[in-house]
């Protein structure tokens, strides 16, 4: 793919590209230099919290395993061969179920550090080795297979590497976190609280930051591991049955057939959460040039195999889009940018400006939200009304729609404006939600 004027190739919206030449004085170092200078970033943190996890020692006895046919009692498997892995692969697939979900450190490349591979059925639990010489393409395929049904909870980043690496989405997952939502349970929970309440057990000991590269994996880190899976076979069981009572089966597995289709795993960065203080203040100019900057980021950030963030802050990237810098001198009054950046990146930096306000400048965006205190009770009515139709039906009212979503509903109806590409307007949500999304009469 040929790179464009921003040092950056035209990866689109995805951010996929790749970057070529040097630094912008001319200097050793050009792209794919940067990463190495900033790759440190929370380090420390990560290395501070497993110590503290490990400082009792490995003595720490894990909780009782609760006494459950679907659930496996005995120590996890290590896989860490091709004919071992290849041998689950035909027992998963015998199976038909199995619970899966993975250790990895995100902190520090574009793509997260994929380190354990965790699956459970009723009769093993294993931990598979993505650091060993093994080939997964197997296993990614097992995952996309619509045959056989994958148990995760809030699994996203899980199955990510799924369709990068095999170009084929996640099929036939059902998630627990999801599927919670719709079977009259608290919304988004946590997999150790949604555990306790279906399946009385206790997970233990937490590690939200560990060491997962190391090896060999400490015994606090074994247990950890496979009691994040040891329990999915249970808890689907258990979700099942309350979400065929409700009569929400259809609807759980449409909303987790909808998380986790191919278009969900391209990246916008656009649709990234971004962190600034003062976007309000932007002037269209400036709104065009943090757009263009986001998505230049992205592409640098891959090419570097850093997280965006970590490449440039997002107030950074804001205070870029405020100074609009016309050449590479004017950069050094950009409080934050990493020298590193600015010196490999300085022209590519100034032209992704100048190309953004070239083009088409973005007209402000009028706030969807009531003005008058009559319209604020008329918006608070229908959200009263969607949340308590929701609780009739057992559902979650943020497993399928949020307050900002809601808003925009009512301002656009509230006009006469069509709703036809919300999701809360159409499918099934529209067939959930019924009279529910009748604006309320306004008094007076």
């Amino acid at each position: 793919m040929a790179s464009d004027a921003t040092g950056v190739s035209d990866g689109g919206a995805t951010g996929r590209g790749a970057a070529d030449g040097r630094g912008a004085d001319g200097r050793a170092g050009g792209p794919g230099s940067v990463g190495r200078s900033l790759r440190y970033a929370k380090r420390s943190r990560r290395q501070k919290q497993d110590a503290d996890s490990h400082a009792d020692g490995d003595g720490v006895l894990p909780p009782p395993i609760v006494d459950h046919e679907l659930v496996h009692d005995g120590q996890p498997a290590l896989v860490e061969t091709q004919p071992a892995l290849d041998e689950l692969i035909e027992v998963l697939r015998s199976a038909g179920t199995f619970g899966y979900d993975s250790e990895f450190i995100g902190e520090h490349t574009y793509h997260p550090e994929v380190c354990v591979l965790q699956v459970a059925t009723a009769s093993g639990v294993w931990l598979i080795d993505p650091l060993a010489e093994i080939d997964l393409s197997g296993f990614w395929a097992l995952i996309a297979d619509a045959s056989v049904v994958k148990i995760v909870h809030a699994g996203m980043q899980d199955l990510e590497p799924c369709p990068r690496l095999i170009d084929h989405p996640p099929r036939a997952v059902f998630d627990t976190q999801v599927a919670a939502g719709f079977a009259g349970l608290p919304y988004p929970a946590s997999l150790d609280k949604l555990v306790a309440q279906v399946a009385g057990a206790d997970l233990g000991h937490g590690l939200k930051f560990s060491n997962w590269n190391r090896r060999p994996l400490t015994p606090l880190q074994l247990a950890y591991a496979a009691n994040d899976v040891r329990y999915l076979p249970l808890l689907h069981d258990r979700l099942v049955d309350r979400l065929r009572e409700l009569g929400n089966i259809e609807r759980a597995g449409w909303a987790c057939d909808e998380a986790f289709a191919a278009e969900a795993f391209v990246i916008d960065p656009l649709a990234r959460r971004f962190h600034g203080k003062g976007l309000s203040r932007l002037d269209g100019k400036q709104t065009a040039a943090l757009r263009g900057l986001r998505v230049w980021r992205e592409g640098a950030a891959e090419v570097e195999d850093l997280p965006p963030r970590t490449l440039l802050p997002d107030w950074v990237v804001l205070a870029l889009a405020e100074a609009l810098p016309a050449e590479p001198g004017d950069l050094k009054a950009v409080k934050g940018l990493p020298q590193p950046v600015q010196r490999v990146y300085g022209e590519a930096l100034v032209e992704v400006v100048a190309e953004a306000l070239a083009g088409p400048v973005p007209k402000p965006s009028k706030p969807m939200r009531p003005k008058s205190q009559a319209e604020k009770d008329q918006l608070g009515a229908l959200w009263r009304g969607i949340n308590a139709h929701c609780a009739k039906q057992g559902v979650a009212t943020q497993a399928i729609t949020n307050k900002s979503e809601v808003t925009k509903y009512w301002w656009l109806t509230r006009r006469g404006r069509p709703t036809d590409d919300m999701p809360l307007a159409t499918g099934w949500r529209a067939e959930l939600l019924g009279e529910a999304l009748t604006l309320p009469t306004m008094p007076g």
